[in-house]
C-alpha cells in the first residue's frame, strides 16, 4: 500500500524555492515519487491519500543535540538530583512530543539522566506514544573534572546524574578505545576523495594526503576490526556483555548506522542530490 501526499507547496531542500501543486508518494518508509501532481502515479485501490493541497509541506527537521530529560534546568542539581527518575522520564516524553509538534521528526540525545531518553525512545518505537525518531545514549562517561563530574569529590557522580565517572584507565580502556577506533576510522573514510574529499583534518593534512588513499583505507579497515577486539579482550566484561557490545557496535557501524549515514550524505551531496531516483528520507511533517 502506498501513501499519496498532495501538497499545495512543497519545499524539498533540493532547491531554493518551494514548488506548487506537488505530490509525494511513499511506499513503506521510502519515497517512491516526488514531482508535479499531474505526473504522479494514480492511487491504487487501498492506497491512502492525504490532501494537504492548501498547505506548505517540507521534510521533517533534524536536531542532532537535545537533552530530553533535562527539563527547564537552572543548575546541574536540577538535571541530576531534584526530580525522581520516573518524573524525568515523563517530562522527557512531553519534551519529545513538543519537539515533534515543532516539526522535528528526528533527534539525537547524547546524554540523559538514567535511561530516561532511552525509555522514551523505546516507548515511541513500540507504538505506545507518538514522537520523533530518537537516537540516544544513557549516562555519559566522564573523567575527573570532565563534563558530568561537577560536584565535590565527596559526592562524586551520583547514579541519578548524567555522568559515569571513570577513575582510572583500566575502567574504560576496552569499550572506550573501541569506540574511539570506530570514530577515527569514520574520519579517515569521510575525508577520502570519493567521500567528502577533504584535505585537512583538525588543521593537519588528512590521512590519505600523508600516506596515500590505499593506506588510508587499510588503516580504517584495521581500526574497525580492532575495535571489536578491544571490547572482546576486556577482562572486566562478562561474555554476555561482550556479545551485546559486539551486536550494538555492528549495527551502529553497518548498514543501519555509520554506513547508511555516509551513503545518505553522498546521495544528498551536490549533483547527486538532484537526481529523481527514489531514496530514503525523513518522514514529512504531517504524515503519521
Amino acid at each position: 500500500m502506498r501513501t499519496h501526499l498532495i501538497c499545495g507547496f512543497l519545499f524539498t531542500g533540493l532547491s531554493d524555492c518551494a514548488e506548487t501543486d506537488q505530490t509525494v508518494v511513499f511506499e513503506g518508509d521510502s519515497v517512491a515519487f516526488v514531482g508535479p501532481s499531474a505526473h504522479a502515479p494514480e492511487p491504487a485501490p487501498g492506497d491512502e491519500v492525504l490532501d494537504y493541497s492548501d498547505d506548505f509541506v517540507m521534510p521533517g527537521l533534524i536536531d542532532i543535540h537535545v537533552h530530553l530529560t533535562y527539563g527547564n534546568a537552572q543548575a546541574n542539581e536540577d538535571i541530576d538530583m531534584y526530580a525522581p527518575p520516573e518524573y524525568r522520564a515523563l517530562r522527557a516524553l512531553h519534551a519529545a512530543q513538543q519537539v515533534l509538534k515543532a516539526g522535528y521528526t528526528s533527534i539525537a540525545d547524547p546524554a540523559s539522566t538514567g535511561r530516561g531518553s532511552a525509555a522514551v525512545r523505546d516507548a515511541i518505537n513500540a507504538g505506545l506514544f507518538q514522537g520523533p525518531r530518537i537516537t540516544t545514549s544513557g549516562r555519559q562517561i566522564t573523567s575527573r573534572q570532565g563534563l558530568g563530574d561537577w560536584y565535590p569529590s565527596w559526592i562524586g557522580a551520583p547514579e541519578s546524574s548524567i555522568g559515569v565517572l571513570v577513575r582510572s584507565i583500566d575502567e574504560a580502556i576496552g569499550p572506550a578505545c573501541g569506540l574511539e577506533m570506530v570514530h577515527a576510522a569514520s574520519l579517515i573514510l569521510d575525508d577520502l576523495p570519493v567521500m567528502d574529499n577533504a584535505t585537512l583534518r583538525r588543521g593537519a593534512p588528512a590521512n590519505h594526503k600523508l600516506f596515500g588513499e590505499a593506506t588510508a583505507i587499510l588503516a580504517a579497515i584495521g581500526l574497525l576490526n580492532r575495535a571489536f577486539g578491544a571490547m572482546a579482550e576486556d577482562p572486566k566484561l562478562s561474555a554476555a556483555q561482550k556479545v551485546q557490545l559486539a551486536a550494538i557496535l555492528s549495527r551502529s557501524v553497518g548498514s543501519e548506522g555509520l554506513v547508511a549515514g555516509q551513503e545518505q550524505d553522498l546521495k544528498w551531496d551536490g549533483a547527486a542530490a538532484r537526481t529523481t531516483k527514489p531514496r530514503r528520507q525523513p518522514a514529512f511533517v504531517g504524515v503519521p
